[in-house]
């Protein structure tokens, strides 16, 4: 115990893991500035300070990336395997598509939830526990590329959810109809990245056990995720859904994605089963 300890220290004084976490430090310090610019923005209305919400943000999310780089360097692969790297994907998930959706939509909305959300998660993870936060090699199953673009496309989806269900909830409160429009435009393009995504796992799966589908219950949560999008697009679509019944509706959704990349696996510990999607750490 006391040889593992050391060893532990060690390589949290290791310089690149010390560079890893300080980017991740000063990542989560702007967004956090970021979130107080957009908020001062949205209160004085002043163009100039808009403008500069979106450049800290930016700033933010170049960090984080180089946050990303740092880790993928240090564990020598795309860091998604540990809960912790999941957390440290999905923020910069969410700053991404934030930062586009800002630029495409001429909107400082989405950046504002992405500033908070990312910001609060860096936070969160900053006080993750050293040994949590080590780097583990891909067992032979995960050493694949079509892992790969399935995680990315998965995290890229769950951001666009993510900014979306901020969006519903924003208009709940204020009853904006160009809000209920933006969570709805973060819906559409969200919902084929997820398609994307469980199809990309599927031949993943295919590729590492021997078929495309098991019905372990994280294919089936995010199955029954898709399903429920699907459910919020036909309303808007065909049923003319739009207002609180909508938003209630994403939020559903929402919750849906949380379970699946979550619950899932607090479950999975809690019963001490861990299925074959159970992130380590």
């Amino acid at each position: 115990m006391v040889e593992e300890t050391i060893e532990l220290t060690q390589d949290v004084m290791d310089p690149q893991i010390a560079l890893e976490f300080l980017t991740l430090e000063i990542a989560a310090g702007i967004f956090l500035l970021a979130a107080l610019v957009s908020i001062i923005y949205w209160f004085s209305r002043n163009g100039y300070v808009g403008v500069g919400s979106l450049v800290v943000t930016i700033l933010a999310t170049l960090v984080l990336t180089l946050s990303l780089v740092v880790r993928y360097i240090n564990v020598g692969h795309i860091p998604y395997v540990q809960l912790y790297e999941t957390y440290l994907f999905v923020a910069w998930s969410i700053a991404l598509i934030a930062v586009i959706a800002d630029l495409s939509v001429k909107s400082r909305l989405p950046s504002t939830i992405a500033n908070i959300i990312a910001g609060l998660i860096l936070v969160y993870i900053w006080q993750w526990p050293d040994v949590s936060r080590e780097g583990s090699p891909l067992v032979p199953a995960l050493d694949s590329p079509w892992l790969d673009v399935h995680i990315a496309t998965a995290f890229l989806s769950y951001a666009g959810f993510a900014i979306s269900a901020g969006a519903s909830i924003i208009y709940l409160v204020k009853r904006n109809p160009k809000v209920d429009e933006l969570s709805y435009k973060l819906v559409t393009f969200a919902f084929p990245l997820l398609g994307m995504g469980i199809l990309l796992g599927a031949v993943w799966a295919n590729e590492a056990w021997g078929r495309y589908w098991g019905w372990d219950p994280k294919e089936t949560a995010a199955l029954v995720t898709w399903l429920v999008y699907a459910g919020y697009l036909h309303a808007r679509l065909v049923m003319g859904w739009k207002g609180v019944r909508a938003n209630i509706f994403n939020l559903i959704g929402f919750f849906c994605v949380v379970f699946t990349w979550l619950g899932l696996n607090l479950v999975s510990r809690l019963l001490e089963n861990p299925g074959l999607h159970t992130y380590a750490g």
